[in-house]
């Protein structure tokens, strides 16, 4: 018996070849392969590859009072495939949530971005620009590029404007901000009641609003004790909106509209982002996140470490 399943199981072997061996009938090796199971010398182990992810999703959503936890069992999100399947599962949870009666956000996020190109299925809605563009080489794509992406993908209808995100001063961006095209597409996103958002921790490498920033407007934030931020929108740990000289210089959403939209889905990887994931929660910006596993496990340790202090 013990000789009919390791050579079934263990070597691939055929049924018809482990009867030639033992000189016995392939419905004889059935029997035997069978009473193996049923007396446990063989055990056959069912292994989902989601229920891990399933359980951390489920604690998540308890633990932070979200509506929809997606956790996407990935390595640390170092390689192209990877990002991008974090971002299919973003679109694949905004297609959940999309009603043809919803308005959609969305700022300028490398992750949004490359969540856009999965929006095929989306209702034809309305499309609003949330934030200003970044004129840095390397970013592929503009805020009106991810709008208009979008909406030529579900059939709806692009409101973008072009504006810097970052203005060269509070004075500039108070112009920029005044101008008719950028007013009214910031006003149209005050009737946004969907949005997909990237959530940048606030050290070097995690946002490029931190990269951008002076010296003097780093030291300012510092001392406010700035975690993160969302769409041009700066928050402390504790999720309150930071102002700063840094703020007055960004071209984009408000915080407290920001706060507004009914429905806020984060894209969001890598475990040094938990504390500007958490604040983004705690601040009411976001009702539900995408993350992946080193992210939803250092959010989970996190919290039981705040709870148990």
């Amino acid at each position: 018996m013990v000789h009919a399943a390791r050579r079934y199981y263990l070597d691939d072997a055929s049924k018809v070849a482990i009867a030639e061996e033992l000189d016995i009938s392939r419905f004889k090796v059935a029997r035997l392969l069978e009473e193996a199971r049923d007396q446990g010398i063989v055990r056959i182990d069912v292994v989902d590859p989601g229920a891990g992810c399933e359980h951390l999703e489920r604690r998540l959503r308890d633990a932070f009072g979200l509506a929809h936890a997606v956790v996407v069992d990935v390595e640390e999100l170092e390689t192209d495939a990877a990002q991008d399947e974090l971002a299919r599962r973003g679109a694949d949870l905004m297609r959940r949530l999309a009603q043809p009666t919803d308005v959609i956000g969305l700022p300028w996020s490398r992750m949004v971005a490359k969540a856009v190109r999965h929006f095929d299925g989306l209702p034809p809605v309305p499309i609003v620009q949330l934030s200003g563009a970044l004129d840095l080489p390397a970013y592929e794509s503009s805020p009106v590029d991810v709008v208009r992406d979008a909406a030529r993908l579900t059939g709806g209808e692009p409101r973008v404007f072009y504006a810097p995100l970052v203005a060269d001063d509070a004075a500039a961006a108070a112009v920029i901000r005044a101008q008719a095209s950028v007013a009214g597409t910031l006003d149209d996103a005050k009737h946004c009641s969907l949005a997909l958002v990237g959530v940048g921790g606030w050290s070097s490498g995690e946002s490029t609003l931190f990269d951008l920033a002076s010296d003097d407007e780093r030291d300012d934030l510092a001392r406010l004790q700035v975690v993160g931020e969302i769409a041009g929108s700066l928050f402390d740990v504790t999720g309150a909106p930071v102002h700063a000289g840094l703020t007055a210089r960004l071209v984009s959403m408000r915080p407290d509209d920001l706060r507004l939209i009914t429905h806020v889905v984060a894209l969001s990887h890598g475990r040094a982002r938990a504390a500007a994931v958490a604040a983004g929660i705690r601040g009411g910006y976001l009702t539900s996140i995408v993350v992946d596993t080193p992210l939803a496990q250092q959010l989970l340790a996190q919290h039981t470490e705040a709870t148990d202090d």
